[in-house]
């Protein structure tokens, strides 16, 4: 037997459909933010972040010409630095020539963990020499340097927007 639906049962369904619609657009997220220019102002990507997110900003060290990494995870809505990774012990004691910080040898380099994450304003310069690149969670590492290649440094900032704002701005800067 096929059952028949009134126009107001109809109606309320559609209602109830749109207001769960309508809710979860309007429901924030988490964003991170690459921003760029005189002011750090002009937007340059967003990503979205999933809690406890790993980001990474990695480049090649100027001098010693090794992979140095500086890891940071998001706790709370904001970016910590949780570890640096430097690609030879040179690389490490240029930064730390005292070996005052805890180091730990790691395959292929020296990691220094903070313990506590810190949280620090995450600025970088691009000197448009060497590779500079972001990394999120698991996904493949963006060359900043490409990104960002009409100025001399960026920044990262977290957001939360609403997630059709956030969609519409990955899809835009993404």
């Amino acid at each position: 037997m096929i059952r028949r639906y009134s126009q107001k049962q109809v109606r309320a369904v559609f209602t109830i459909a749109i207001c769960l619609g309508l809710v979860y657009l309007a429901w924030p997220v988490t964003t991170l933010q690459v921003r760029s220019g005189p002011q750090k102002d002009i937007l340059m990507l967003a990503l979205p972040l999933s809690p406890e997110c790993r980001v990474t900003v990695g480049f090649v060290h100027s001098l010693y010409k090794v992979v140095q990494e500086e890891r940071y995870v998001l706790q709370n809505g904001k970016l910590r630095l949780s570890s640096v990774y430097f690609g030879s012990i040179d690389a490490l004691n240029y930064y730390d020539p005292l070996e005052l910080l805890p180091r730990k040898e790691i395959s292929g380099g020296y990691q220094v963990t903070i313990n506590p994450p810190g949280l620090l304003p995450v600025h970088f310069a691009i000197a448009h020499s060497t590779t500079i690149w972001l990394q999120v969670g698991e996904y493949s590492p963006i060359p900043l340097e490409r990104i960002a290649h009409n100025y001399n440094s960026f920044s990262l900032r977290v957001a939360r927007w609403p997630r059709a704002v956030a969609r519409l701005v990955e899809v835009t800067h993404g």
